[in-house]
């Protein structure tokens, strides 16, 4: 217990009062044929107390993502010579792993983002840093596959700041190069978007040409479609947590 708490994987829990909580059963179990770890601790999380839950029966059942072991095995004896290993601290091996195989393609890991702040800490940990260039930035908003991603555990949100900028007057051709800008391949900004679209139709049915000038009228409906593009929005919202059951209409 002492080493798990040392490592990082449990530590002091404190303030319970009045939240809710599972307190997980743990015992040790005494292998004398095992060469590296003759005494470990196994948490039972499919334990139920008296009327209540288990911590496994209340979790979501998700995908399985590893191989069943009937095909493990049967791999496993394909070839001619077979080995087994244990893999020791096995995700901080990991970290260190995917940096050297990729360092060794020239492509160097940095500026390391996460929106938990222990997987930055724990990757701090792991890391031997030889490289000045290797950062780790747990407050930075970085671009994320194409959007803006503020990583802060208690914002976890991405960020749309769209700025229209037109030189002279507004366009059908300015206006159409301006709203190409938008990127919101998840639908986010969907409800402003969809305005957007409208303003367009409408437009067009104007007939101007490419370089004509937008009447006033036109000018300032523009100006009240767009003023509520830049925005953020929580990727997870907390609030969300208690809702089961969500109608889109």
């Amino acid at each position: 217990m002492e080493e798990n708490e040392k490592l990082g994987h449990m530590s002091p829990n404190k303030g319970l009062e009045g939240k809710i909580s599972y307190f997980l059963p743990h015992h040790a179990v005494r292998r004398k044929d095992s060469i590296t770890t003759k005494l470990r601790v196994v948490i039972d999380g499919s334990c139920k107390p008296p009327n209540s839950n288990s911590l496994n029966s209340v979790l979501g059942v998700c995908q399985m993502l590893q191989p069943d072991i009937f095909t493990l095995l049967l791999r496993f004896r394909v070839n001619e010579i077979a080995f087994t290993a244990d893999i020791k601290q096995m995700y901080g091996v990991l970290i260190q792993a995917l940096i050297e195989a990729l360092d060794a393609r020239g492509f160097h890991l940095r500026k390391w983002r996460s929106n938990s702040r222990d997987v930055l800490t724990n990757i701090s940990k792991n890391l031997e840093f030889n490289e000045p260039n290797v950062e780790i930035h747990p407050e930075n908003c970085s671009k994320a596959l194409g959007l803006i991603w503020d990583s802060m555990q208690r914002q976890d949100r991405f960020i749309f700041n769209i700025n229209f900028k037109f030189k002279g007057d507004i366009t059908k051709r300015s206006f159409l190069f301006q709203s190409a800008r938008l990127f919101d391949p998840l639908g986010f900004l969907s409800p402003r978007t969809i305005l957007i679209k409208i303003f367009y139709q409408h437009l067009w049915l104007l007939k101007l040409d490419w370089d004509d000038a937008l009447p006033e009228h036109f000018v300032l409906k523009w100006k009240t479609v767009s003023s509520g593009i830049s925005t953020s929005l929580p990727f997870i919202n907390s609030e969300m947590a208690s809702i089961y059951k969500v109608t889109l209409h």
